[in-house]
């Protein structure tokens, strides 16, 4: 049995060599900084990766990955590294690593070359799916926010240059749908005039005329007039029904006339709408001032995190599943089933990592990722990291993400909590209404982000407080920035609530700001009665404009429907008549018909007296 030994020792020793050939430590460097930088989309760069094939051991001594929003800068850099790699999960091509720790951690330096790659254009885009639905439809939002110059506020509006190149629409699909009901007219006013309906009730109206029950003197007479009556009775119920008929596709017609008519109101309103849009007058409300101030900052963050959820998700998916491929064999051939084995390894699993170190602010941060894994699935743990951090002046910091894909639907939830944090140096948004650096300030922010299957909820609420804001040394004297200086120098604190919700069909991002008012009411000060009265100007024109063919419309389907229905009045009450004429008629008849019976009868009982009297004389 010696010999078996030998041969499994010298096998061993070949993969060893043979690995120890393979993973030369450049090749499995550039391997590694290849991978980070296609997940991360910007350059991920490993200095001096050492692996020893013995130990297998490895180590680096610095690790920067570049900020794909920012790529001057670095999102993450670390220093050096050490960690050992289990062997026996090599032999099946698997990597497993207990315990990873990371010192020197910090986030946001300097880079002394731009990190940014050449994305490769994808041969097959991937289908969207709710988050990049989500990404869409915010950045769209943003992008149909009014972008307001604040120069233009504080001067005159010049409407009459404004109105010479207003488009108004409406006339012309006034028009067009006169000519479109012009049709449903005139078919009904050659239908009235094909039908002889008025000729045949007049006729019918004759004949019962005619019929006198007073001069009918004998039974058999008012029989056959009560008879004749019944016929003609007949054929006006028939043309009753045509009459029916008629009305109730008329009543049709013009109602669906009426609902195309409202369209005509909804015109002039959209050309309204349209004329101030070609206007470009910004609408001063706490909603359109609260897009304005934080709308691009909050979506740009909104964004990118969504970005790397949806990232994290397609690298999850991928990697699910550690069975292999499924075989498509030739006809009539067989193929290979596999069976996965109960407590079988992942293809990759760090189990965790340790990190410590700091900000580029100073902020002293520690904390630890677990269950690193390409299928979840197989040990029974979703991703976790939590990762906490305080500096000497109170300034802390709580991070808290899970990624869990274990269920049918995948899952992510963060919360991150910052307090007292400088706000020194910093601006707070990128509008030209909130231009200022603060100068001096503390910042308070909770944020939390679930992101469950088809949908997201998140909420985020910022308070700065204790502000400072820097107007430079030669602050402008505009009306505007003036209005601009009094707001913030009165604004020792900002608070900003954000809610965002999003499911497959509908996105709702939601800004309240305590500083949406004060500008509201303040820049209503300054432009709001002249933004008014160029409005109304506008309003006036598009009105000028629309009246005449609205009027000349309105008069046109008001006279063919008066038309119509007068003409259909008129066949309905010739009908109402002749029924009612033949309804009397009738009765007479009917009358008369009982009381020539009783005659009848009377006279028969008057001759048989007679006779029965004859018998006795």
């Amino acid at each position: 049995m010696r010999w078996k030994g030998l041969i499994f020792l010298a096998v061993l020793i070949g993969i060893v060599v043979a690995l120890g050939l393979l993973l030369t430590d450049k090749w499995l460097e550039k391997r590694l900084e290849s991978v980070g930088t296609a997940i991360v989309g910007a350059k991920v760069e490993i200095d001096r990766l050492d692996f020893s094939i013995f130990g297998l051991h490895m180590r680096w001594d610095s690790l920067q990955v570049t900020n794909p929003k920012n790529t001057m800068k670095n999102m993450l850099t670390t220093g050096r590294t050490n960690f050992d790699l289990e062997f026996a999960p090599l032999l099946k091509k698997k990597v497993i690593i207990d315990n990873i720790e990371m010192t020197n951690v910090t986030s946001g330096t300097e880079r002394t070359t731009d990190g940014k790659v050449e994305k490769k254009v994808r041969k097959k885009e991937r289908k969207p799916n709710f988050i990049t639905k989500t990404i869409d439809r915010l950045e769209a939002d943003v992008a149909a926010a009014p972008a307001w110059q604040l120069d233009d506020l504080s001067k005159k509006v010049n409407v009459d240059s404004i109105l010479k190149f207003l488009n108004i629409t409406s006339p012309q699909k006034i028009d067009s749908l006169q000519k479109n009901l012009a049709i449903t007219y005139n078919y009904w006013d050659s239908t009235f005039a094909v039908v002889d309906w008025e000729n045949d009730l007049t006729y019918f109206k004759s004949r019962v005329t005619a019929i006198n029950p007073g001069q009918l003197q004998t039974l058999d007479g008012l029989q056959s007039a009560y008879t004749t009556l019944n016929q003609i009775d007949d054929k006006v119920d028939s043309l009753e029904t045509f009459v029916t008929d008629a009305r109730s596709k008329l009543t049709t017609d013009l109602n669906e006339t009426k609902t195309r008519i409202g369209q005509v109101d909804d015109w002039i309103k959209n050309d309204y709408k349209n004329a101030l849009a070609q206007a470009k007058l910004p609408t001063i409300n706490k909603e359109n001032i609260a897009q304005f101030i934080f709308g691009a900052k909050v979506v740009a963050q909104a964004t990118q995190i969504l970005g790397t959820v949806n990232t994290v998700r397609d690298y999850a998916e991928k990697f699910k599943s550690d069975k292999p491929k499924k075989e498509k064999p030739p006809r009539l051939k067989g193929q290979t089933i596999y069976f996965t084995r109960q407590q079988s390894l992942p293809n990759f699993w760090i189990k965790n990592i340790n990190l410590s170190g700091h900000t580029t602010r100073g902020l002293q941060i520690g904390g630890e990722l677990k269950h690193l894994v390409s299928n979840q699935t197989l040990i029974g743990e979703p991703t976790t990291f939590d990762i906490k951090g305080e500096r000497g002046d109170g300034a802390n910091l709580n991070f808290y993400g899970e990624f869990n894909y274990l269920g049918e639907s995948p899952v992510e939830k963060f919360a991150l909590n910052m307090g007292a944090m400088p706000l020194n140096n910093v601006k707070l948004s990128d509008s030209p209404l909130l231009p200022n650096k603060i100068e001096k300030g503390l910042g308070d922010l909770k944020a939390s982000l679930h992101v469950g299957g088809e949908s997201l909820n998140s909420e985020v609420s910022f308070v700065a407080n204790k502000l400072n804001f820097d107007f430079g040394e030669n602050p402008s004297e505009k009306l505007v920035d003036k209005t601009v200086r009094k707001i913030l120098s009165s604004a020792s604190t900002v608070d900003l609530d954000v809610s965002l919700k999003s499911s497959d069909e509908r996105t709702v991002l939601g800004l309240d700001s305590n500083l949406d008012e004060l500008f509201a009411r303040e820049l209503q000060k300054i432009v709001g009665e002249e933004l008014q009265a160029a409005r109304d100007k506008i309003e006036a024109e598009v009105q000028k404009q629309v009246t005449k063919y609205k009027n000349e419309f309105d008069t046109y389907v008001a006279r063919q429907t008066e038309s119509l229905e007068a003409q259909m009045k008129k066949y309905e009450d010739l009908l109402n008549e002749q029924k009612a004429l033949i309804e009397t008629k009738k009765k007479e008849l009917e009358a008369r018909i009982e009381e020539e019976k009783q005659k009848a009868q009377k006279g028969i009982e008057e001759e048989a007296k007679k006779r029965l009297k004859g018998l006795f004389e």
